[in-house]
This record gives structure tokens, C-alpha cells and sequence, in this order.
């Protein structure tokens, strides 16, 4: 019982470490050289990078689950990690190079967000589908809003005036059409997983939360104008509210991979349990 609850501590010291990180940069954020200090030096794209580092740290220490079937909502979860984490190197590069943020720039964000969210459904389906036996609809069709999108974002990158996200236009009221339908299939889809799959769990409940900051971050994008002229809000600070969802969801993916990490020694037992059984004596060792 006492080694039990040693292993509880240990499973949410990463999510307490993080949280007390979030909770110094935005606080330091929103104080520093009278809250503005962070964005004029650029240093609130420097931390969404060290974000972005942290992210492909985790990847690449990732092991593979032994169900293939499980391996594609992890492969794709992974795969959301990097178009969410590329998102932000691509709105640095952007910022460093025009000086400033357009619609064109805000919409590009949201669209990487966006097939971040399609990846994660994607992922989510694959399993479902299976167990479920059912047609791969809902994967192509996330197939091809993604192609769409990623199409999109490089026309904007080309021609920034073909998109206006001013709430006169219905462009913003598109794009959250679309978010809310992809953000609530997804969430649903990775909730029914976590009820029939109880050794994933740790790495649902991170990824449910991540998905929910995800949408948040991608409102931030769209109603950048409104929030600012509707709420007399600073324009750095509808910024900082952008970068806050985005750090809170790439902690949240760090730590929803660390918990298939500590699934580790469970796998690899079962794993040698079958290497056994399958060259026991008398037994075909081809089967």
C-alpha cells in the first residue's frame, strides 16, 4: 500500500512542476516592465520555442506501444505534438520577419491548431472503428479537411489579404463552426476510449484537457479584434492569452507521453511473458 501511494506522488509531481511554471511566466508575464516588457523584446515567442524544444524531447524518448491498434492514436497524438508545436515556430519566423501579427497570421495559427485537433480524432477513430467495427468515414473526411487546410495555410503565407477575421465578415464565424465540431468529436471519441482501454488513462485524461487549451488557444486567434476592440483589452495581452493556452496544452502532451512512459515495465512483462510461452517446449515457435 505505501509503495501504491509513492507511485501516486511521483505520477503528479510532473503536473505539479508544470503548473507552478505556468503559473511563474504568466505571472511574471503580466508584471514585468509593466506587463508589456515580455512582448516588445520578443521573449514570449523565446519561451514557446523552449516549449516546442520540451515537446520534441518527449518524442523522441517515446517507446512504442505493443498494440497496433493503440499505436495509431499515440502515433497520431504524436503527430498533433509536432503540427501544434511547428505552429509556433512558423508564427515566430512570421513575427521576426513582417514585425508584427496580420489576420493572415492568426488564421495560419488556428489552422495548424485546427489539424492538430483533426490528428487527435484521427488517432482517436483508428482505435474506435475497431472496436466498433465501423467505416472509415470520419477518417477521411479529417483526412481531407487537413489536406485543405494545410493548402490554406500556404496561400496565406502567400497572399495575407485573401482573409479577414474582422466579426463583420463571416470568416471568424467559420472558423468556429469548424472548431467546435472538431474540438467536441474529438473529446468525445478520446473519452470513449479511456472507458473501454483502462491502461491509457493517465495519457486520456492529459490529452482530453490538451484538447479542450487547444480550442481555447485557437478562440484566442480568431477574436483577436473583437477581444481587443470588444473588451478595450491590449493588444499584447490577447497575444500573451494565445501563448498561455499554448504552453498550459504542450505541458498537458508532455505529460499525457510520460504517462505511457511508466507503462513501460507493465508492456515489457507482458511482452516477455509471450516470448515465453511462444518458445516453451512443445510449442511451434512460429505461431
Amino acid at each position: 500500500m505505501q509503495m501504491q501511494n509513492t507511485v501516486q506522488k511521483n505520477k503528479h509531481y510532473g503536473l505539479y512542476i508544470f503548473l507552478v511554471l505556468n503559473i511563474i511566466i504568466i505571472y511574471l508575464t503580466e508584471t514585468v516592465g509593466g506587463g508589456k516588457y515580455f512582448f516588445d523584446t520578443g521573449i514570449i515567442h523565446f519561451i514557446a520555442i523552449i516549449f516546442v524544444f520540451l515537446a520534441f524531447v518527449r518524442i523522441f524518448r517515446h517507446r512504442n506501444i505493443h498494440d497496433p491498434v493503440l499505436q495509431k492514436l499515440v502515433s497520431a497524438s504524436i503527430a498533433a505534438m509536432v503540427v501544434f508545436a511547428v505552429s509556433h515556430v512558423i508564427e515566430f519566423i512570421n513575427f521576426e520577419i513582417f514585425h508584427g501579427y496580420s489576420d493572415a497570421l492568426f488564421a495560419n495559427v488556428a489552422n495548424m491548431y485546427l489539424i492538430s485537433l483533426l490528428l487527435i480524432l484521427i488517432g482517436a477513430e483508428s482505435f474506435l472503428r475497431i472496436y466498433h467495427n465501423r467505416g472509415k468515414w470520419l477518417i477521411w473526411v479529417s483526412r481531407i479537411l487537413i489536406i485543405l487546410l494545410a493548402a490554406f495555410t500556404v496561400i496565406l503565407l502567400f497572399k495575407p489579404d485573401l482573409i479577414s477575421l474582422d466579426t463583420d465578415t463571416i470568416t471568424s464565424y467559420i472558423y468556429t463552426a469548424i472548431m467546435l465540431i472538431i474540438t467536441v468529436m474529438a473529446m468525445l471519441r478520446v473519452w470513449e476510449i479511456k472507458k473501454h482501454v483502462a491502461i491509457v488513462r493517465g495519457f486520456v485524461n492529459y490529452l482530453f484537457v490538451s484538447v479542450i487549451l487547444i480550442a481555447i488557444a485557437i478562440l484566442a486567434n480568431i477574436y483577436y479584434e473583437f477581444i481587443v476592440d470588444g473588451f478595450k483589452i491590449a493588444d499584447y495581452r490577447v497575444i500573451y492569452l494565445a501563448h498561455f493556452g499554448f504552453y498550459l496544452a504542450l505541458s498537458l502532451l508532455f505529460l499525457a507521453f510520460g504517462q505511457l512512459n511508466r507503462l513501460g515495465g507493465m508492456l515489457d512483462e507482458i511482452d516477455n511473458n509471450k516470448l515465453q510461452k511462444k518458445y516453451e517446449p512443445g510449442t511451434n515457435p512460429t505461431v
